[in-house]
This record gives C-alpha cells, sequence and structure tokens, in this order.
C-alpha cells in the first residue's frame, strides 16, 4: 500500500498502517511520521510492453519512501542513494533482495491514473509535482529539487484502484453528510438521493454532481432534507469518469 505524504508530498510505504498503537507510517522530514493522503497508489515490478518505464526504483527500509537506486554508488556511502530523513546524513537504503519496481512515464492524466509524480534531484525520493512548493527535502529542508521546466524530466504516472465507495450519517436536523473514497482525482462524481416515508412511498428525489481535488479520491458532501415524517434516505453514487463505475448503494435512517 503506497500513499502519498501530505506534509512532505513523497511517496512513501504505508503498508506497516493497522488498528493497532505500533504502527509505523516511517519518518518525514517534517518531523514525526508520514501523513497518508489520497489513494493508496499500485506499484508493479514488470515492464510493460509498448510503454515507456523506469526500473530501479526501491522502498528505503529506514524512511520508507520510494526512491531511485539506479544512480552509482559515490563513496564514502556504499550502497546507499540521496538522502534519507531517517538517518542524517546518510542515503537510502533498500532491504536485500528488494522488490523492484518499474514505474510508467508519459502517459499523462487518465481514469485510475495520476501523472506529475518526479525523482527529486537531492534526496533521490519520487514526490508529486503538483504541491511542490508544499513540499519538503530531507536534503536541505527547502522544497523537493526538480528542474524548473519540469517538461525536460521524466513525469511518472501511478495507478490506483478502481473501487468507489461511499458511507454516511445523519448529524441531525434533517442534515445528511456522505463521505466517498477512492473515486478519480480531479474526476467528477454524480449523486443521487431518495427520501422515504415507508418502503414503496419515495417522496423526494434529487441529484448533484460533484468535482473532485486534483491530489483527492475523496469527497465529504451534505445535504438537507426538508419533508417532515420520512424514514429513511438512499443514497447512490457514480465515477463519472470511469464510465459510470457506481459505489456501494447506502441507505440511512431517520
Amino acid at each position: 500500500m503506497w500513499r502519498n505524504c501530505s506534509n512532505c508530498q513523497a511517496l512513501f510505504y504505508a503498508g506497516y498502517y493497522g488498528d493497532h498503537e505500533d504502527y509505523d507510517m516511517g519518518k518525514c522530514p517534517q518531523g514525526g511520521m508520514h501523513k497518508p493522503a489520497g489513494p493508496q497508489f499500485t506499484l508493479g515490478e514488470t515492464s510493460v510492453p509498448f510503454f515507456s518505464t523506469q526500473t530501479d526504483w526501491r522502498r528505503c527500509i529506514y524512511c520508507y519512501v520510494l526512491y531511485f537506486s539506479g544512480h552509482p554508488d559515490i563513496p564514502p556511502n556504499y550502497g546507499e542513494d540521496g538522502a534519507c530523513p531517517a538517518r542524517p546524513g546518510h542515503g537510502h537504503v533498500h532491504g536485500d533482495p528488494a522488490p523492484n519496481y518499474v514505474l510508467l512515464h508519459g502517459l499523462g492524466e487518465g481514469d485510475h491514473l495520476q501523472s506529475n509524480w518526479r525523482n527529486c534531484w537531492n534526496c533521490q525520493a519520487l514526490f508529486f509535482g503538483g504541491f511542490i512548493y508544499q513540499s519538503v527535502c530531507p536534503k536541505g529542508g527547502g522544497d523537493h529539487f526538480s528542474p524548473i521546466d519540469l517538461d525536460s524530466t521524466l513525469n511518472f504516472c501511478l495507478s490506483y484502484p478502481m473501487k468507489p465507495r461511499i458511507d454516511g450519517e445523519n448529524i441531525g436536523s434533517s442534515n445528511i453528510r456522505i463521505h466517498g473514497w477512492d473515486f478519480t482525482m480531479e474526476g467528477g462524481v454524480d449523486i443521487a438521493w431518495a427520501v422515504f416515508r415507508n418502503p414503496n412511498d419515495p417522496v423526494v428525489y434529487s441529484e448533484d454532481s460533484i468535482r473532485l481535488d486534483r491530489a483527492m479520491a475523496y469527497f465529504e458532501y451534505t445535504f438537507h432534507i426538508p419533508e417532515a415524517g420520512w424514514n429513511f434516505v438512499n443514497v447512490r453514487a457514480w465515477d463519472s469518469n470511469s464510465n459510470g463505475t457506481p459505489a456501494n448503494p447506502l441507505s440511512i435512517n431517520h
């Protein structure tokens, strides 16, 4: 499970997270652990025919970021690359053996695909270039570094699963709040709801469209039910950027 850290903007491995007290999110250069944001990205270990790819991307065993390990060794830190926030003065290190991830580049945006991921030339981490001035590099503490002309560097693309889902709650005074996850980033969500007094008597049907933020696959939406005496409301949502992929149906009681 790979996530974007909203503090440093690097991609990091969040697979050690759980509902227990000793979860581990790795070391963030901004201090503390990485803070996950956005969807769960999927990385592969095999090249894809007819697509442009780059190999030698690995997970640092100390800070958990994905970093490029394809540079020659530089003394005295043999076997290290870039700068690791968990070990000041040292570079990233991967295990042995370690997965050798293959990243796609040059594809642009698409369904279940986010582009504008870049290699920081200072720390070698993969970071999201859409928020470059909100990023933090462990080598010097400034922003992650990539050439000003980003078109001259590789524009990596990461895929994420299309499994949209929703949950919701009655927050009082006939106001319903809906939460949605794993929709297309910078995409659209169509949402509809039907209000019932009894199972065979819908009293109102409404719908709306939502536009999601570039870096998020999550939304929060609140609507009001003006009709009195309602018993429950059924809610549906569809990802409008993937041929209407539906989320799970939802029913909320008064």
